[in-house]
């Protein structure tokens, strides 16, 4: 595996952290309750990769992806081993009946080639599956028509999991490296409903011995239309330097971020004294169905995180975590950004 490809790989797993889930996974046991999940995969215009998946009897979740943008539009609706109905109001509406084919034992992909340290070993009945097809009417359109999905017939799967008691030890695993340059900037505000956040990183990562600075930024908004709870998030990587700070224990602290397409402009941290940090500028992100996104200005409220030794950097990120409101789920039903994660990185 080149190194290149070891980047892309590392930065789609803060990509996977940033998402919104359930629920944040920590050390120690795990208890994974009974649950029944339907998927299927929807065609799609203008070249989006399209899911439709459910989360016990009630959740149904639509997921958009292109390169590195991805949406999930989430609404309840009711989920059986017979089918799906859901109303996604201005979004569309679903309507399925499930024909099963065949069984087949659900078991992990990638659990036989990663090290005992990132496995979840886990202890219950292993989750049962079904092959099949999914019959009946499908209609999403996501804001403005940047992408739409008509479906009558699809294949797709149903798995019924069981309870498991499951032993976590993924804060074991982390392989990335923090240095003295490491520098981490996290912002969000809120208003009208609808939450903005941001989070760009520099961070040293050792790969094949070789040690790589790569720049990580999460751009993206959570929100509802009507009973629909909406998250996007727009991901940028590369081997650039997008972080221009203030020498480390320097006062004030200062800080110039400027990002690559699809981000657009700049902006300016500053922290002196005992007033609250600043976030300016004109910094936005393009999100499709809702464009230009400002990531700055005097709504936003700001943190950094400036690493002279890794207990330093995790304490800071453990206090972004606590006082982030997307921590706290903002009223949908999930946590994006967990920054707790990214603290175990060593």
């Amino acid at each position: 595996m080149t190194a290149r490809r070891s980047l892309s790989f590392f930065a789609c797993a803060l990509l996977a952290m940033a998402l919104p889930t359930a629920a944040q996974a920590k050390p120690g046991p795990v208890v994974k309750p009974k649950s029944l999940h339907l998927r299927a995969t929807l065609p799609a215009s203008n070249g989006y990769y399209v899911s439709l998946r459910t989360n016990g009897h009630r959740q149904v979740i639509v997921s958009v992806a292109k390169d590195d943008f991805i949406a999930r539009y989430t609404a309840l609706g009711k989920v059986t081993r017979k089918g799906i109905e859901a109303d996604f109001g201005s979004f569309g509406q679903i309507s399925l009946r499930f024909r099963s084919k065949s069984r087949f034992r659900q078991h992990s992909i990638l659990a036989p080639y990663l090290p005992p340290s990132l496995r979840n070993r886990c202890k219950g009945r292993e989750p049962v599956g079904e092959r099949g097809l999914f019959l009946g009417n499908v209609r999403f359109s996501g804001e403005h028509d940047f992408t739409t999905v008509r479906a009558h017939r699809l294949k797709g799967s149903l798995v019924r999991s069981y309870r498991q008691v499951c032993r976590n030890n993924l804060r074991a695993g982390a392989s990335a490296k923090i240095s003295e340059e490491d520098t981490l900037i996290g912002a969000e505000a809120q208003r009208h409903g609808t939450l903005r956040f941001l989070l760009a990183l520099e961070i040293s990562v050792a790969v094949k011995q070789e040690d790589l600075s790569l720049t990580v930024a999460l751009g993206g908004l959570k929100g509802k239309v009507g009973r629909v709870a909406i998250s996007k998030i727009q991901l940028v990587f590369d081997e650039i330097d997008t972080i221009q700070a203030s020498p480390l224990g320097r006062r004030p602290v200062t800080a110039e971020v400027k990002l690559p397409k699809p981000f657009e402009g700049s902006a300016s941290y500053l922290e002196e004294g005992k007033a609250p940090p600043t976030w300016s500028g004109d910094l936005k992100v393009r999100l499709p169905g809702s464009g230009l996104v400002p990531m700055a200005g005097p709504e936003f409220e700001a943190k950094i995180c400036r690493s002279s030794g890794s207990k330093e950097l995790r304490r800071c990120l453990q206090s972004l975590l606590k006082e982030s409101a997307l921590a706290q789920g903002s009223g949908s039903h999930s946590q994006p950004l967990a920054l707790a994660r990214l603290s175990s990185l060593r």
